[in-house]
C-alpha cells in the first residue's frame, strides 16, 4: 500500500467491469481517489474520510474480480483469505506493521480493507534515494526483522516478504505490509490443496522449501529476512530468477551456495565509488549472518527473525555474533574493540579544548573588547594553566583544585562584567568538563551561558557555551539530547559569513561525528567530518589533528586500515609538532595505531607504541588516572597475540590494581581483565580461574547498566567454556553465579 500514487495500468482491472468500484465511489465513509497499484490477488486504492467526522487519508485494498468471477471455489478461497488477512492484522500491534483501519464488504460483495496510508518508497528505493551506507541498511533491516518477529509471536508467517512489501517513510522507519498471503500457523488453512495452487511467494525471495512446496514454517520468512539483507547490501539478489525455467531456480536455491557479499557487490550495477564503499564497509561477518539466515535447511538458520535482529544489531555494535565460527579469543576481541571507541573519543575530546579556547578568545574578546581586557583574561588564565599543566609544573597537580581555586576568584574580579566573566567560565567550565569534572563543570557552564545573555546571538563565546554545554549532556551519556542540541546549533550557523561562525560550524560537525563513531555509524561521521574539513581547520594543529584523528577512526571502523594508518601517522606528525614533550592525546593516537598494527600482524611493533604512550600518559597524569585502563588493557592483548602469556598475566593484573583503585569508573575494563586471566589460567589452573570468573560475576552485578549489557555475553561465554573443563579438572563442580540484585 504505497504512498506513491505511482499507476500500474498494465494490471489494472476493467474499471467499467460490473460491480468493480470506481473513483469517487463510497465504500463505508471512504472516498476512493485514485488508484495506486495492483498485485496478484488485490487492487490498491488512496480513499479519504467522506463522512465528515475528521480528516484521514487511507490505503484500502480490494481483491480482484477477475479472480472471483473465474471459479467459484475458488472465489470463496479467495474471500476466505482476505477475511484471514484483516483478522491477522487486527491481531498486530507494531510501530513497523501497517496498522488496520476499517474493513466491509462493497454492495456488489466484494471484501475490501482499509490501511493507514504509509508515505515513503519500498526498501531498497529509500536505501538509494537516501545514499544509506552499509550501517545504515543493516539497522533498517533489524527493525524489519522486529516487525516479523511481532507476527511471529501472533504466529503467523508473512511467506511473500519482498522490497514491494517494506515502505520506508519520511522518517526512515520501515513498515511491513500485505499479509494476504500469511499463514496462521494455529491450523485454519493449513494443507488445504486449492490453497496450494495459488502463487502464494515471490520466487526471488522464495525459500527452498517454498519453492519445493513443503511445509513453511517461521524460519522460511527468516529465509526471505536473509535475501532482503542481501539486496540491500550489493543491490543484487543471491539467486535471479530472471531466464531461468521454475525448475531451474528450484534448483539454484535448492542446491547451490549464494554467492558472498563481496561477489554480489562486484557484480551489482553501482558507480565505482560505491562499490569501494560498500566493499569496505560489509565486513565478513555480515556473511556469517547471512549463510545462517540463507541456509538451506531450516534448521540451520535462525531459529526466529528476532534471533537474526539480535545478530544485526551484535555487528552494529561490534559484539560477537551468534552466527560466528570464533571462541572467547573472538569474542574478546569484539569487546576490546568496542572500549576502544569508546575511550579514543573521550580522549580525541580533550583535543578540542584548545580549539574551542582559542576560537572564545581570540575571535571573542579580540574582536570585540579593548586590548587591556584581552590582557587582563589572558593573564588570568595563564595563572591558571601554570597551576594545573603538569608538564609546566612538573608534577602531576590536580586540575580540580586549579580550576577550584580558579573559579573562587571569578566573581570578585569579573563579577562586573559578564562579558568577561562568560570566557573565562568557557574555558574553566570546558576544561573540568575534558577531565570527567562534570559536577563543576556544569556548574560553571550554566554560570557562563548566562553570562553570555549580554552577547550577541552569534558571539563566539556563547557559541561555545552552547556548544560546551552540549557536550555536557554527552558526557552523561545523554546522547540523544546532546546530538539535538549540537544538530539544531548547526542548523543555526549553516552558511552563516562570520569566520567565528563557520569555526563553531567546524567544532560541532567533529563532534557530532565523535558521536556517530561512538555509535559506530562510521560512514556518517566520515561524511560529517569531510564536511567540516571543507571549512577550514581552525585554530592550528591540535584542532586540525582532532579533525584527522577521527577520520582515522571511521576509517578504521570502515575497514580501511591502509587509509586509517596514514590518517594516524598524520594526526600524530601534527600533535608531536605541537607537544614535542608529549600529550596525553597524543597517546590515544598511537594506541589507535598499535591497534592498528596487531591487526596487521606487526605485535612487537605495536608494543612499542604503547609502551610509549603508557609513560607518556602516566607523567602527565600520574600513575592511577582512569583514562590509563585501556592502554593497559591492550598492552596486555598485545602481550598475548605475541604468546608472552606470563607477562600478559601481570599485566593484566596490575589492570585489576587500578581498577580496584578506581571502580567504578574502571568496572568494564576490571572484568574484562579478570575474563582474560581467566582465559589464560582455565587449563592449567581451573580451580583459580574460576573464582577469578566468580570475582567478575560478582562485579557484573552491581556494575553500571551500559557495563552490565556489554559484559554479559563475554562473561557467560566464558563461563560456559570453562565449566566444560569442570568434568574432569574440578571434579564435575562449577561455581554457581552470584545472584543479581534489584
Amino acid at each position: 500500500m504505497s504512498g506513491s500514487g505511482q499507476d500500474d495500468t498494465a494490471v489494472q482491472p476493467n474499471v467499467s467491469e460490473p460491480g468493480f468500484p470506481g473513483l469517487g465511489d463510497l465504500l463505508g465513509p471512504w472516498r476512493l481517489d485514485a488508484r495506486l497499484q495492483a498485485g496478484g490477488m488485490g487492487v490498491v486504492f488512496s480513499a479519504s474520510r467522506a463522512d465528515g467526522s475528521y480528516a484521514q487519508r487511507v490505503a484500502i485494498k480490494l481483491v480482484r474480480p477477475t479472480y472471483l468471477q473465474a471459479d467459484p471455489a475458488l472465489a470463496a478461497l479467495m474471500t476466505r483469505r482476505f477475511e484471514q488477512e484483516r483478522q491477522l492484522l487486527a491481531r498486530l500491534s507494531h510501530p513497523n506493521i501497517a496498522r488496520i483501519v476499517d474493513g466491509g464488504w462493497t454492495p456488489s460483495g466484494l471484501p475490501w480493507l482499509a490501511m493507514e496510508f504509509v508515505e515513503g518508497r519500498d526498501l531498497l528505493a529509500h536505501a538509494r534515494s537516501a545514499g544509506l551506507d552499509v550501517r545504515a541498511r543493516v539497522h533498517l533491516l533489524a527493525q524489519v526483522c522486529d516487525a516479523v518477529a511481532e507476527a511471529h509471536r501472533h504466529l503467523v508467517v508473512h511467506r511473500d516478504l519482498k522490497p514491494d512489501n517494506v515502505l520506508v517513510g519520511a522518517d526512515g522507519s520501515p513498515r511491513l505490509l500485505d499479509f494476504g498471503i500469511a499463514l496462521l500457523l494455529d491450523g485454519a488453512g493449513q494443507g488445504s490443496v486449492p490453497e496450494s495452487t495459488l502463487t502464494a511467494y515471490t520466487p526471488a525471495y522464495a525459500s527452498p522449501e517454498q519453492l519445493l512446496q513443503q511445509l513453511v514454517t517461521t524460519r522460511s520468512d527468516v529465509y526471505s529476512l536473509g535475501v532482503l539483507l542481501y539486496e540491500l547490501l550489493t543491490d543484487t539478489r543471491p539467486f535471479e530468477p530472471a531466464g531461468l525455467s521454475p525448475e531451474e531456480l528450484c534448483r539454484q536455491v535448492v542446491h547451490l551456495p549464494p554467492p558472498t557479499l563481496a561477489e554480489g557487490i562486484g557484480r551489482a550495477q553501482l558507480q565505482p565509488s560505491e562499490r569501494r564503499r560498500r566493499l569496505r564497509e560489509a565486513s565478513h561477518e555480515l556473511d556469517s549472518i547471512l549463510r545462517r539466515a540463507l541456509a538451506k535447511q531450516p534448521s540451520d538458520r535462525y531459529d526466529s527473525a528476532q534471533a537474526m535482529a539480535a545478530d544485526l544489531r551484535r555487528w552494529l555494535q561490534h559484539r560477537p555474533l551468534a552466527a560466528h565460527p570464533g571462541g572467547i579469543g573472538y569474542r574478546l576481541r569484539c569487546l576490546l574493540r568496542r572500549q576502544r571507541v569508546a575511550s579514543v573519543l573521550l580522549a580525541v575530546a580533550g583535543i578540542g579544548i584548545a580549539a574551542a579556547l582559542a576560537l572564545a578568545l581570540q575571535q571573542g574578546l579580540a574582536a570585540r573588547d579593548a586590548a587591556s581586557d584581552l590582557a587582563e583574561v589572558n593573564g588570568f588564565l595563564a595563572e591558571v594553566l601554570a597551576r594545573s599543566d603538569p608538564y609546566d609544573s612538573g608534577r602531576s597537580l590536580s586540575l580540580a583544585e586549579a580550576v577550584d581555586q580558579a573559579a573562587a576568584e571569578v566573581q570578585p574580579r569579573f563579577g562586573a562584567s559578564p562579558r568577561l566573566a562568560a570566557p573565562i567560565r568557557l574555558a574553566l567550565g570546558y576544561s573540568q568538563l575534558s577531565r570527567g569534572m562534570l559536577e563543576s563543570a556544569e556548574r560553571l557552564l550554566a554560570q557562563g551561558l548566562g553570562d553570555s545573555e549580554v552577547l550577541p546571538a552569534f558571539d563566539p563565546v556563547r557559541l561555545q557555551l552552547r556548544e560546551a554545554w552540549a557536550q555536557l549532556h554527552i558526557a552523561r551519556g545523554e546522547l540523544d539530547e546532546g546530538r539535538a542540541q549540537l544538530q539544531a546549533l548547526a542548523a543555526e550557523l549553516d552558511g552563516a559569513d562570520s569566520e567565528g561562525a563557520r569555526r563553531t560550524r567546524y567544532l560541532v560537525l567533529n563532534n557530532l561525528a565523535v558521536i556517530d563513531l561512538r555509535q559506530g555509524r562510521y560512514g556518517v561521521a566520515r561524511e560529517r567530518l569531510l564536511e567540516a574539513q571543507a571549512l577550514g581547520a581552525p585554530a592550528g594543529r591540535v584542532a586540525e589533528a582532532t579533525l584527522v584523528s577521527n577520520l582515522a577512526q571511521a576509517a578504521h571502523g570502515l575497514e580501511a586500515p591502509e587509509q586509517a594508518g596514514a590518517l594516524y601517522a598524520q594526526a600524530e606528525a601534527l600533535l608531536r609538532a605541537e607537544f614535542p614533550q608529549g600529550h596525553p592525546d597524543l597517546t590515544t593516537v598511537l594506541g589507535n595505531r598499535a591497534e592498528l598494527l596487531v591487526e596487521a600482524g606487526q605485535a612487537g611493533q605495536a608494543l612499542v607504541l604503547i609502551d610509549e604512550a603508557l609513560a607518556m600518559r602516566v607523567s602527565a597524569l600520574g600513575a592511577s588516572h582512569a583514562s590509563l585502563g585501556l592502554p593497559m588493557m591492550n598492552r596486555a592483548m598485545i602481550l598475548l597475540a605475541l604468546e608472552r602469556s606470563t607477562e600478559a598475566l601481570a599485566a593484566l593484573e596490575q589492570v585489576v590494581e587500578l581498577a580496584v583503585e578506581l571502580n567504578p569508573q574502571l568496572a568494564r575494563e576490571r572484568i574484562t581483565a579478570l575474563l582474560l586471566q581467566v582465559r589464560l589460567l582455565r587449563e592449567n589452573e581451573p580451580a583459580r580461574a574460576m573464582d577469578l570468573l566468580v570475582q567478575a560475576e560478582a562485579l557484573l552485578v552491581v556494575a553500571p547498566p551500559e557495563v552490565r549489557e556489554a559484559m554479559a555475553e563475554p562473561t557467560a561465554v566464558v563461563r560456559e567454556r570453562l565449566c566444560e573443563l569442570a568434568a574432569d579438572a574440578l571434579g564435575g563442580r562449577c561455581w554457581s553465579r552470584p545472584a543479581a540484585s534489584d
